[in-house]
């Protein structure tokens, strides 16, 4: 599996949680779900990073 590339990952800091479980819905992986999502700190980035099944 390759990494995460910096521009990649600057771009999804941009995105909602709820348009990114959106767009894993379109793609087929319809018993995903994200719930109780919520920054650490006011002043905080959000947070991305690599995911694994």
């Amino acid at each position: 599996m390759s990494s995460l590339k910096p521009e990649t990952r600057e771009k999804l800091m941009k995105v909602s949680t709820a348009t990114l479980a959106t767009c894993v819905f379109r793609r087929g992986l319809r018993g995903q779900f994200i719930q109780n999502v919520q920054r650490l700190s006011k002043s905080a980035r959000n947070m991305v990073g690599e995911a694994f099944t």
